[in-house]
């Protein structure tokens, strides 16, 4: 059971990182606003997680989305403070 959670870790972590890469093409693309990136971050992370989730776990769809909530809001909070040191130590050394 223990391999089920780890091999849908890596899926989730390797789909997040190309989104990211893709937000950040964008951003140096078009330079649009932080937020908007960050609207469109999530509106493809959700589905992404619902969909995955309910697929691999083959739970309810209200307790697939509640699990879905929890994971993006507990990523949000630990992903927040990390980006905010990050960003004010790239400028400090720009």
């Amino acid at each position: 059971m223990l391999g089920t959670h780890i091999v849908f870790a890596l899926y989730y972590v390797s789909f997040f990182y190309l989104v990211a890469i893709v937000i950040g093409a964008l951003n140096e693309a078009l330079e649009p606003n932080h937020l908007v990136l960050l609207a469109v971050t999530y509106g493809i992370l959700i589905p992404y997680v619902f969909f995955a989730l309910r697929r691999v776990y083959r739970e309810p769809a209200g307790r697939t989305f509640a699990k879905c909530l929890v994971l993006l809001i507990a990523a949000f909070v630990i992903d927040s403070p990390i980006n905010i040191v990050a960003t004010r130590l790239s400028i400090a050394l720009s």
